[in-house]
């Protein structure tokens, strides 16, 4: 389990720019000259490289569109030698939505993301789209203008007379003095976002606190995951607000990484652009505190139980002493949970025992059992628990069934903090208080034939599930390493018919989110479900421990895995019985795909 968002990588929902179409402005060029640091709103820099290109794009700009080929030749050309580009898309009133459709139908094969208030476009004293900035590694602005003088409002030339954008890269490679250092771009006008009216005054008790106490609070609490940054008072979220700050608007919190255009998902985290305009307005305006009477009630937790205290709670038998550095292979506890009697599960909740814990999963063993996994993928989770992820919660009338006499076992993945720990988690059992209609199964669609080449950096195996019984999917998680890249699950219908149901097109491993859908898409029997996994393998990855190895399925995370993890019931009957329950025979099928 594991994902994160890559520093200023948004999965795939950018917001737009609002550019109004620019009168026609003609190259001219300065000499070029050394220019002093700038100062900008948010960090540019990625482990690796030597300079950015920043590039102010519009979803309505024609002129800007017509750049998109050449800016992903351009990044596929130059990231391998350590130039990074990132796109800003400036706009006051285009969704989230929107920027992810013009993404994604674009094309653009780096990363993009929303300016925020447009203030990097501010910052940089940015007029139209498209136009380049390249900042080397001291911060120093080094070009500023056009890509290239061949598209311009109302024609074209039949190809440019001068590769401006990339003739400063080369030179800057070549630490020469770059020749030109500043164009005037062709393009459409920036409209920037208009700064929020005084009179709509922000204040922490009034909005803040609710934005807070829904949104982070939850991890960010004593006893909770983020115990070691509170965010209860006033004073705890004012003096971190110019961070609180940097992740919202760069979307690394809260961690959610599903393409917007795919599925709708119960536990969607995603701030609205409302919510984060408020939030960034609020600090930008000192961070006013308010009346205390406009506080909201606070919010009340079961210690370090988020969802409340459960019905039973069942702890490792000892601890385990994690040692302060080295690689551990993957621990396993068997546990007695107690179960006198068959009982219905509605929920779990895991809480590692220690910030060494990376992920536990806590699988059933039936009595007489002794291996959690069946041959065709099949598993009965309990519960798990990673970054971004503690808690297992099951629809009304869907529940796990925990026959009497199991045991639990406990897989845990540490890894040390640098200091010696004590670990002993536990799972918290909440029950049902009946029979449910709807027994849930699990089946780790798990492919451990992978074999990723040395540098690939966009590898790709596919791997297709079929099912004999119609079931409803209510929830996929996908699982790999460090080169882990995106992740996407389609189904390919009996007639044909081939449907994107989850995508992740930046996958991370530093965190672990399940994706609970909203409404269970129904898979009738006959269908395919296709797992698509990309790596990359390259010196370009900057997490990848060794892009020299070819890289195969393993349980460290120097290794790579493929689980699609996916929580279904059966239909039509649905009902529970020994036959549903125990007889669901998963096809792995032949003819899996593996591209390099």
């Amino acid at each position: 389990m594991n994902l994160s968002l890559r520093h200023l990588r948004i999965p795939l929902r950018r917001i737009p720019i609002v550019c109004l179409l620019a009168m026609m402005a003609f190259a001219s060029t300065s000499p070029a000259r050394e220019s002093d640091a700038v100062s900008l709103p948010l960090p540019v820099e990625k482990e690796g490289s030597i300079a950015t290109v920043i590039v102010f794009l519009s979803t309505s700009c024609p002129i800007s569109n017509k750049f998109v080929p050449l800016l992903n030749r351009l990044s596929e050309r130059y990231e391998p030698k350590g130039i990074r580009f990132l796109g800003f898309i400036v706009s006051s009133h285009e969704t989230a939505l929107d920027v992810a459709r013009y993404v994604r139908k674009s094309g653009l094969a780096f990363e993009v993301v929303k300016d925020m208030g447009g203030r990097m476009a501010r910052a940089l004293e940015a007029q139209r789209t498209p136009e380049v900035f390249l900042i080397d590694g001291r911060g120093r602005l080094r070009y500023r203008g056009r890509i290239n003088d061949q598209h311009r409002l109302g024609f074209s030339l039949s190809r440019p007379t001068r590769e401006d954008l990339q003739i400063a890269i080369e030179e800057l490679l070549s630490d020469k003095e770059i020749s030109v250092a500043r164009t005037e771009a062709f393009g459409c006008s920036i409209t920037l976002p208009q700064v929020a009216r005084k009179a709509e005054k922000i204040t922490y008790t009034r909005e803040i606190a609710r934005l807070i106490q829904r949104h982070c609070q939850p991890c960010h609490r004593p006893e909770g995951v983020a115990s070691f940054l509170p965010f209860m008072t006033y004073e705890e979220v004012r003096t971190q607000a110019e961070m609180i700050k940097e992740v919202v608007v760069t979307r690394r919190m809260p961690p959610w990484f599903a393409d917007p255009n795919y599925g709708t998902f119960s536990n969607d985290r995603r701030l609205t652009e409302r919510e984060i305009d408020t939030f960034v307005t609020w600090v930008d305006s000192g961070m006013p505190k308010g009346a205390e009477q406009d506080l909201p009630p606070p919010r009340h937790y079961a210690g370090r139980w988020m969802h409340g205290l459960p019905d039973k709670i069942v702890e490792m038998e000892e601890p385990f002493i994690v040692p302060a550095e080295g690689v551990l292979d993957y621990q396993y506890f068997l546990v007695d949970p107690g179960l006198k009697e068959d009982v219905w599960l509605q929920n779990s909740e895991v809480v590692p025992g220690t910030a060494a814990v990376h992920h536990i999963l806590v699988y059933l063993l039936p009595p007489g059992e002794f291996n959690p996994f069946r041959e065709d993928g099949r598993v009965v989770l309990v519960g798990g628990a990673g970054p971004g992820e503690l808690a297992t919660a099951f629809p009304p009338d869907v529940g796990l069934r925990l026959p009497a006499h199991s045991r639990f076992l406990f897989e845990i993945h540490y890894t040390p903090t640098g200091k010696v720990e004590r670990d002993r988690s536990a799972i918290g059992l909440t029950f049902a208080d009946r029979r449910p209609r709807w027994e849930v199964h699990t089946n780790g669609l798990l492919n451990t034939m992978i074999s990723i080449p040395p540098g690939a950096a966009d590898f790709e195996i596919q791997k297709s599930f079929s099912f004999p019984y119609d079931i409803r999917v209510l929830s996929f998680m996908p699982h790999m390493h460090l080169r882990g890249k995106s992740w996407e699950y389609r189904v390919r219908y009996p007639n044909g018919r081939i449907e994107t149901l989850l995508k992740i097109p930046n996958y991370d491993f530093n965190w672990q989110i399940i994706y609970h859908f909203a409404d269970p898409p129904r898979i009738p029997r006959g269908s395919k479900i296709l797992c698509i996994a990309h790596w990359d393998n390259s010196p370009n990855n900057p997490r990848n421990p060794d892009p020299s190895r070819r890289v195969t399925f393993g349980f460290q995370i120097s290794d790579e895995m493929m689980n699609g993890w996916m929580n279904y019931i059966v239909e039509p009957s649905g009902s529970v019985s020994e036959e549903v329950a125990h007889d669901i025979d998963v096809v792995e099928d032949e003819g899996d795909r593996i591209r390099r």
